[in-house]
Order: C-alpha cells, then structure tokens, then sequence
C-alpha cells in the first residue's frame, strides 16, 4: 500500500527529532527564567524552524497547556511567543 502525504507531513527524521529536542530544551529554559505568570515569554531565534519541526514544537507545547507562536519579520528576525 502506498504511503499517505498526510502520513509523511507527520514523520520527522533524527535530525529533526534531534532539532526538536534542541529547541524545546531552549524553550523550556527561557520559560523556567522569564515566565512570571502575567506575560508571555519571548524567545529569540537565529532562524525559523523547518515547518515539521514547527508544527512538532506547536503540538507539544499546545499539549502542555501554552499558546505558541511562531513569527517572522524581515527587520525583527524570528521568534516565539509562548503564553
């Protein structure tokens, strides 16, 4: 039986996995040291994330009860929201 699209947008390879991890390391990080319960928490990044490892980020910080948001400005740069 042929592989699905849907199926394949959902599997991440190591690397990606490994970059999930990597981020959502960071994230946790920032949130630990700057999150005081009234604001969201802005997080710098040097690049946006590939759209799996996005949607992979998005999904289990949704899960975990945060609104997150991912932007991109020419001038600003990358960054998320967590809230």
């Amino acid at each position: 039986m042929a592989i699905e699209k849907a199926e394949l947008s959902k599997i991440l390879t190591k690397k990606q996995l490994q970059e999930v991890k990597i981020l959502e390391s960071h994230f946790d990080k920032e949130l630990r040291e700057e999150y005081t319960g009234d604001q969201g928490v802005i997080i710098q990044l040097n690049n946006s994330p590939n759209p799996k490892i996005q949607h992979e980020l998005e999904r289990r910080y949704r899960q975990a009860g945060w609104k997150i948001v991912f932007h991109s400005d020419q001038r600003e740069g990358e960054w998320v929201e967590l809230r």
